[in-house]
């Protein structure tokens, strides 16, 4: 397994899928599959080749992702549900040194459009790509 650290701004997550975050001693790890990457990612040959693996955030703060759930099969959705707020990490105190990080891509449970904001001190990328 890869584990590539920081990089986070060379992340294209629009495609991509996102599995069930799991918060674990202040570390957030959330699956993914469907990634690219961007020009100057250490992973970036020139295609688009997708990734999966994990995101890996590291003192956590605060993970909060608003959740757009759609109605129907996502590819030709009937509509969507009304939005609303899941915080994985109860609100704290704000932390000056940490990183907000934005993500936002397919939640693949409940089947939802997510945009994610993560606060953390460490980012990394764990894949076997």
């Amino acid at each position: 397994m890869k584990r590539i650290v920081g990089y986070f701004d060379h992340l294209h997550f629009t495609e991509s899928r996102l599995g069930e975050p799991v918060v674990k001693s202040g570390t957030l790890t959330i699956p993914v599959s469907g990634l690219l990457t961007l020009k100057g990612h250490p992973l970036n040959d020139g295609t688009l080749k997708q990734i999966s693996g994990y995101l890996v955030f590291a003192e956590v703060s605060k993970s909060a992702r608003k959740l757009t759930e759609y109605i129907g099969d996502p590819r030709h959705p009937q509509g969507f549900k009304d939005e609303y707020l899941v915080e994985d990490i109860p609100p704290g105190t704000f932390d000056e040194n940490a990183t907000t990080y934005l993500l936002e891509g397919t939640l693949n449970t409940p089947v939802a459009w997510v945009d994610w904001e993560v606060r953390a001190r460490n980012f990394e990328l764990h894949t076997d790509s």
